[in-house]
């Protein structure tokens, strides 16, 4: 099919000149040459029929049916571009476009298991969406069938990438008494794929675990002696993008331990003074 045909005149006889119209049982447009060449678009069978006139305005007609046939040519199809995109972004597809004079039907595969099937049209588009797949990667094979089971096929890989570190909170800073109790640093932690976390304090690990996302990863810092402390939480997700952040912890002295400190220097005055007086009296019995 789509190939040309070669029609060649035997007409023998009549009164020259002779005249000729050649009808080529597809629905085209006659043809007045004697030995025309024709292009067959549709498969089938077709009755051609050439009426031959001479001089004089006598007739033959001759007729003879011709099977038309696919000519095993296998679809055009074309091979779109590999596809790469963020875990969680949407809008991806694959999109190809076949064509042939017949055509017919199309499967698609994943990762080699069917899971689309279909008619095609030639020169239009048949296209699958590739979104909300997991960090990984895949292939998308199509196979296109003509009418006479000519087929041409393609893959495309979908590569499905995480390269976003987590979304971590960013917690106040602690400013406590000594002594006091109920301090708590809690950080939240975003992502698609949660992994692990690692929790320091003044550059030494003291805590490390799981996480899951949108739930409170919290150390108590309660008991901490007067002074400045900084808590350092370091999260990694199961692709090892991570993020980290930095709560400073100060602890103060409170209204009790002032009380204690002047009561102290009250009772160093009142032994220095004590102790003048002791010495000014021992210098009088002198």
């Amino acid at each position: 099919m789509g190939q040309t045909v070669q029609f060649t005149d035997s007409t023998t006889g009549g009164s020259i000149p002779l005249t000729y119209q050649w009808n080529f049982g597809d629905g085209s447009e006659n043809s007045t040459i004697q030995n025309p060449i024709h292009k067959y678009n549709s498969v089938g069978i077709h009755l051609v029929v050439l009426t031959v006139t001479d001089a004089d305005g006598d007739m033959s007609v001759y007729s003879k049916e011709i099977s038309v046939q696919d000519d095993v040519t296998n679809p055009i199809l074309d091979s779109p571009q590999d596809v790469i995109y963020e875990e969680g972004a949407t809008g991806y597809n694959i999109s190809w476009i076949a064509t042939d004079l017949n055509p017919g039907t199309y499967k698609i595969y994943k990762n080699g298991s069917e899971i689309e099937s279909g008619t095609w049209e030639s020169g239009m588009a048949v296209t699958i969406n590739v979104d909300g797949l997991a960090v990984g990667s895949y292939n998308y094979t199509i196979v296109v069938t003509d009418a006479f089971d000519n087929a041409a096929s393609d893959t495309v890989w979908v590569t499905v990438e995480d390269t976003v570190s987590p979304v971590l909170t960013s917690p106040d800073d602690v400013t406590y008494e000594e002594g006091a109790t109920g301090y708590n640093i809690s950080w939240i932690a975003t992502d698609l794929n949660p992994g692990t976390y690692k929790i320091y304090k003044n550059g030494s690990e003291i805590e490390s675990g799981t996480w899951e996302s949108g739930m409170a990863v919290t150390i108590n810092v309660d008991g901490l002696a007067v002074g400045s402390y900084n808590y350092t939480i370091v999260v990694t997700d199961a692709f090892g993008n991570m993020v980290s952040d930095i709560v400073w912890v100060t602890v103060e002295v409170g209204e009790v331990g002032i009380g204690i400190i002047i009561l102290l220097i009250s009772l160093i005055g009142a032994a220095g003074v004590a102790a003048i007086i002791i010495f000014l009296k021992r210098r009088q019995k002198h």
